[in-house]
């Protein structure tokens, strides 16, 4: 029997970020037995490898049942079995196009690159250039409606990172561009030069967004983010 080549065009991560005390504490896990909480973590592997990480995916597509019971060595009936408690109890998901998600990868998976696209706009100059004898090549910052200067554009990116740790449970990308918008729109408005003391201050955007991203799949939010990401001058590869 030829071997299914598993398809990853993405950069590998060289470990899985597993957090035992949240297996631990989900009830949708614990609900499972043992048998299928191991093809579960069988399937996290995968998840991880794939080139959408946190999604089954085969060649870019969604992976059949066929497929997926050859990886996993389990007779069709069996997966179908595992996958159906898997979906009854909240554990797996499946996305708009039907494919297998899991979305705390997921979500880990959109924070990352969100810091590493940031990381890309130069970091934070409070950081750079400690060692006096070490030269520091930072890229410049663009310039755009709202990042006028390094200093806007690191104070907008902060303001990511907090609301983004201040809702763990949220999609990354909604909260982003919940906090884009709530400074687009601050922008010429007389609190614009104000220090936020609070992330409160975005709360009420943020719960817009999540609401409005209930009605949105995925592309569209993906498209939205994009858009967002152009009006303040995010570089993006």
């Amino acid at each position: 029997m030829k071997r299914l080549r598993w398809e990853c065009e993405m950069a590998k991560l060289p470990a899985l970020q597993f957090y035992p005390a949240d297996w631990r504490k989900d009830p949708g896990v614990q609900a499972l037995d043992y048998f299928d909480r191991g093809v579960w973590f069988e399937m996290l592997c995968f998840m991880h490898d794939s080139e959408q990480r946190g999604k089954l995916l085969l060649a870019g597509k969604p992976i059949s049942d066929k497929a997926l019971a050859r990886l996993l060595g389990l007779d069709i009936q069996a997966l179908k079995s595992v996958l159906s408690r898997l979906i009854e109890y909240g554990v797996a998901s499946r996305d708009e196009d039907g494919v297998l998600v899991n979305r705390r990868m997921v979500r880990d998976e959109e924070i990352r690159k969100m810091r590493t696209e940031c990381g890309k706009l130069g970091g934070n100059p409070n950081l750079l250039n400690q060692n006096p004898t070490t030269q520091v090549n930072q890229n410049p910052t663009p310039s755009s409606s709202l990042s006028s200067s390094t200093s806007d554009l690191n104070r907008l990116i902060a303001c990511v990172y907090a609301c983004v740790r201040e809702h763990p449970d949220k999609d990354a990308r909604l909260v982003e561009i919940a906090v884009i918008e709530t400074m687009l729109r601050r922008k010429g408005s007389a609190g614009e030069g104000k220090a936020i003391k609070s992330m409160r201050y975005f709360d009420e955007e943020i719960l817009r967004m999540i609401e409005q991203g209930g009605r949105l799949g995925s592309k569209a939010i993906d498209a939205l983010l994009q858009r967002r990401r152009e009006q303040i001058g995010y570089e993006t590869v």
